[in-house]
């Protein structure tokens, strides 16, 4: 993180000056937003857990609100948002490989094209979410709540669905080859021409007609 950054984040926190103030600072210096939460996986990872911090912890509170609505195309590869808030949120085309959503709240928010592969969403709630043409491939989404979410054309392979809420959600076209259905709730949701080869439901193959 640069000097800059430091110093906008450190009167941020200490309450000098606002979030909105802080955003208009942060697009000011050498990088936009978007480059400035692209970092990389390790060490340096946690200098985008230090920013959705500080920006999104709102003082004496205890919600995560992340306070850009609009970040598509963004690189979060790997970087740590456990409880953050991107409910209404613009991600898409967004890249979330590897990134850690757990209880996470991406209600209304706009995935599409985004990339979740191999990210941690346990527990995470989508509902209403537009997933369409996502690329879920090995997400964890155990416990994850997709209830009327959009994921028409969604890359679901192998992906772990484990007791997820799916009831309602708009699966047509996805790709659920070797996904794990076991304990999800599939009711009202649409499976026309999706790809259930492999999958598991209900302690066995399924067995849904579409």
């Amino acid at each position: 993180m640069s000097e800059e950054r430091i110093k906008i984040l450190s009167m941020l926190e200490d309450g000098k000056i606002s979030v909105d103030e802080a955003t208009s600072m942060l697009e000011q210096v050498e990088n936009p937003i978007g480059q400035a939460l692209n970092v990389p996986a390790g060490d340096a990872g946690l200098d985008v857990v230090a920013t959705s911090r500080t920006l999104n912890q709102p003082k004496g509170g205890e919600s995560n609100l992340f306070s850009w609505d609009q970040i598509h195309n963004a690189n979060l590869n790997g970087a740590n948002f456990a409880n953050a808030r991107f409910d209404g949120a613009n991600l898409e085309s967004a890249n979330l490989e590897g990134a850690n959503f757990t209880d996470a709240n991406f209600q209304y928010a706009d995935l599409h094209g985004a990339n979740l592969e191999c990210a941690n969403c346990t527990h995470a709630n989508f509902q209403n979410t537009n997933l369409e043409g996502a690329n879920l491939v090995c997400g964890n989404f155990k416990h994850a709540n997709l209830q009327d979410a959009n994921l028409t054309g969604t890359n679901l392979e192998c992906a772990n669905l484990n007791n997820a809420n799916l009831q309602g959600a708009d699966l047509t076209g996805a790709n659920l080859e070797r996904a794990d259905l076991r304990g999800a709730n599939l009711q009202g949701q649409s499976l026309i021409g999706a790809n259930l080869v492999g999958s598991r439901y209900l302690g066995g193959m399924v067995e849904i007609s579409t």
